[in-house]
C-alpha cells in the first residue's frame, strides 16, 4: 500500500484553479462531469484501485451501499448491520438497527438533495466514454458491479 501525502499536489496551481472554477460554475450535465474528470478522474481512480486489496484483509468489513440502503430488501439490510455490529464487537438489537436507520437514512446532510439520484436520469454515451476512459468501468467490475 502506498502512503498518499496530499502535500505532493499543489492544488493552487493556476490550471487547477481554472478547472475548479469551471467545475463550480458549470450547471449539472456533461460539461460539469468533464470538468470533474479533468480535475480528479485519474487521481480518484488510482485511489480506488489502491484500496481494492483491502477487501481481503481480516480487519476490513465490506459494506455494499445498495444493501445498506435497503435495495436488496429489509432482511439483507438488517443482516448486514447485524454482521457489522458483530464485527465491531457490538450486540445490537433489531430495534436499535431500526432506530438507527430511521434516524440516518434520508437525514438532511450537506450533500443530500432530498432523494437518491438515479444515474439513468443524466447518464449518456459521452459520460460512459469518460467513465471508461478514466478506468471506472474496470474498477466497477473489480468491486462486483456491471
Amino acid at each position: 500500500m502506498r502512503y498518499y501525502d496530499s502535500r505532493e499536489q499543489n492544488y493552487a496551481k493556476p490550471e487547477r484553479i481554472k478547472l475548479y472554477n469551471k467545475f463550480k460554475e458549470t450547471p449539472m450535465g456533461n460539461e460539469k462531469f468533464e470538468s470533474w474528470y479533468a480535475m480528479w478522474g485519474k487521481e480518484f481512480a488510482d485511489l480506488i484501485r489502491n484500496m481494492f486489496p483491502w477487501k481481503d484483509h481480516s480487519d476490513v468489513f465490506q459494506v455494499k451501499f445498495e444493501t445498506l440502503m435497503g435495495d436488496d430488501g429489509r432482511e439483507a439490510q438488517f443482516s448486514l448491520l447485524r454482521e457489522l455490529g458483530g464485527f465491531l464487537g457490538l450486540n445490537i438489537t433489531d430495534d436499535e438497527i431500526d432506530n438507527a436507520l430511521y434516524e440516518s437514512l434520508g437525514a438532511e446532510t450537506l450533500t443530500f438533495s432530498g432523494k437518491r439520484s438515479l444515474y439513468s436520469d443524466w447518464w449518456n454515451e459521452e459520460l460512459e466514454d469518460l467513465f471508461t476512459h478514466y478506468g471506472f468501468k474496470e474498477i466497477n467490475g473489480l468491486y462486483g458491479y456491471e
